[in-house]
């Protein structure tokens, strides 16, 4: 019995119209499946009948030309394809021929006066278009409302209905008023399929009546056409709303996967992320439930996608939480430590120090990251606080002390004044005396602001040296002199700076000295003596200078 199927399978193959013959073929094909169910039912029989190994199962048995038949079925529906693809491509072309010609008709339609040429080119087109082939089903009523609808404007442009009789006009108008009522009556709630095929035998009518008067065709056309869409209209949405709106309600669920997508996959490492990403998340979920249902299949398929990537979202949540628990305990410590410390020195006033010390636990405290954020607020602020009390207390201090810093320039530059006044007495021991007074009460009047500092002090020294100059002091003794009143009063530590300064640059004289008198060894020749005794002034010269500075130490002291 097969191989008659198949024998006829590969001879409907070879056909070359295999749209002719799909019905046949797809009648054989259930013929040879239904012999392909009778041997497996025979196998199975025959395979009960005898005894068999405690767990061995029944396996069907394939017979050798099913692998023939189903080449031979692939080879038809091979060439089906490509005939539909033919007929296609085709059509489209039909369809392009068309619209030119109704381009040419619109043209002639508007342009065409000789009522004799008129005929004969409306004559062509319409042989031209008869002959055209079918064109896409989709197209096919568009494309013929359009001709028909220029072939109605071409007779009413040219006036051509003067030459018919009126009655013809009159009952063609006559059928088609019968026709709107015969639509008009239409139940629209009879089965689909019957309403489908009944709008479409009113329509096939319509368009088989010839013109009408041109003042009622319009309205007549708009009414007839208008009810048919309403029908037609419910026809669609009856076969297509519901899976129109599943196809929707998929991708709407498919594009949520997608958001969702981007969400899950972050590496969220803050709160603030956390937080923002879990509203995002909560808002898919609820917009997953306003959308409604897609076709069954294709909604468990996606929704177990979307409630899968919802599960890992919330589990990594909970994952990051548990394990920023411990760090932010830990954070929790180290910055109550930072508090105390704050605290304990928000009362001290040795202010350089102090201040250096609240800039390392502000840094520290930036450092140690936060925690948790109910209790970060409050820890700052407590933190703050401390260092608040401190600052502030600060500011007071040194804002006292600017004034003071004020009011001592101006003590300075009032006795810069009173030096600058003062008068020679002629008696030089009264006169230095007089000078050292002014010196102590210079250095009694304390600190004035850095940014006065160097000009009032210049103006302090021009004033002494004007002074000392009158009184004939030397420089080595104006120097001394001038070295004992700036340090008087100085603290151990100011001595003990100015000791190392002095030290030092005795050091440095010394070692000129020694490399003075190495020079000389060199000079040899003529010339050698006048250089040798200017090196012997430069050695006297930094001589002196070392005297002059062993003499301020000794101003200074052990």
């Amino acid at each position: 019995m097969k191989a008659e199927l198949l024998a006829q399978m590969v001879a409907m193959a070879s056909t070359e119209d295999p749209s002719s013959i799909k019905a046949e073929v797809k009648s054989l094909v259930s013929r040879y499946n239904a012999e392909t169910l009778r041997e497996k039912t025979e196998q199975n029989t025959a395979w009960d009948g005898v005894e068999h190994e405690e767990g061995e199962e029944f396996v069907f048995q394939p017979n050798p030309l099913d692998a023939e038949f189903e080449a031979s079925y692939a080879e038809f529906r091979e060439k089906d394809r490509a005939q539909r693809e033919l007929i296609a491509a085709e059509q489209k072309n039909n369809l392009e021929k068309k619209r030119e010609i109704l381009t040419s008709l619109k043209a002639l339609i508007k342009d065409e006066e000789n009522i004799g040429k008129a005929f004969g080119d409306f004559k062509e087109l319409s042989e031209q278009w008869n002959t055209i082939g079918k064109v896409p089903g989709d197209k096919h009523r568009e494309i013929q409302d359009d001709f028909i609808r220029l072939r109605d404007d071409f007779f009413y442009n040219i006036n051509i209905y003067k030459e018919l009789k009126e009655h013809d006009l009159r009952i063609n108008e006559k059928k088609k008023i019968d026709l709107i009522a015969e639509v008009k009556a239409v139940n629209p709630e009879m089965p689909i399929r019957e309403l489908d095929m009944e709008v479409r035998s009113l329509q096939s009518k319509w368009m088989e009546i010839g013109p009408s008067p041109r003042e009622t065709y319009m309205q007549m056309a708009d009414e007839f056409f208008g009810v048919c869409r309403d029908l037609i209209s419910k026809i669609k949405d009856h076969y297509n709303e519901l899976q129109k709106e599943q196809d929707v309600n998929l991708e709407k669920k498919k594009a949520l996967v997608v958001q969702l997508d981007a969400v899950v996959d972050l590496d969220i490492q803050n709160h603030g992320t956390w937080k923002k990403k879990t509203e995002e998340v909560l808002a898919l979920q609820e917009a997953w439930r306003n959308i409604g249902f897609a076709r069954k299949a294709d909604n468990e398929v996606v929704w177990e996608e979307f409630r899968g990537k919802c599960d890992k979202f919330f589990a990594a949540k909970q994952a990051f939480y548990d394990s920023r628990r411990e760090i932010h305990n830990a954070s929790k410590k180290k910055k109550e430590a930072l508090i105390a410390k704050a605290k304990e020195l928000s009362v001290s006033t040795d202010w350089k120090e102090t201040t250096q010390a609240f800039i390392g636990l502000q840094e520290e405290w930036k450092k140690v990251g936060p925690a948790a954020h109910f209790e970060e607020q409050k820890l700052w602020n407590e933190f703050r606080a401390a260092c608040d009390v401190y600052f502030k207390a600060k500011k007071i201090h040194f804002g006292s002390m600017d004034k003071k810093q004020e009011e001592n320039l101006k003590l300075k530059e009032e006795l810069v004044e009173q030096v600058n006044s003062w008068e020679l007495s002629g008696n030089k021991s009264e006169d230095i005396a007089k000078l050292k007074e002014f010196s102590a009460k210079w250095h009694e009047i304390g600190h004035v602001p850095k940014r006065d500092l160097q000009a009032v002090y210049d103006k302090y020294n021009a004033a002494l040296d004007v002074k000392y100059l009158q009184l004939n002091v030397n420089n080595e003794e104006r120097s001394i002199l001038t070295f004992k009143q700036r340090i008087d009063g100085s603290s151990q530590g100011q001595l003990n700076k100015e000791r190392g300064f002095i030290l030092g640059k005795v050091e440095k004289i010394q070692g000129m000295i020694r490399q003075y008198e190495n020079n000389m060894l060199l000079f040899t020749g003529k010339g050698a003596d006048a250089m040798k005794r200017e090196i012997e002034k430069k050695i006297k010269t930094a001589e002196r200078e070392i005297s002059e500075l062993e003499k301020k130490l000794d101003l200074i002291g052990d």
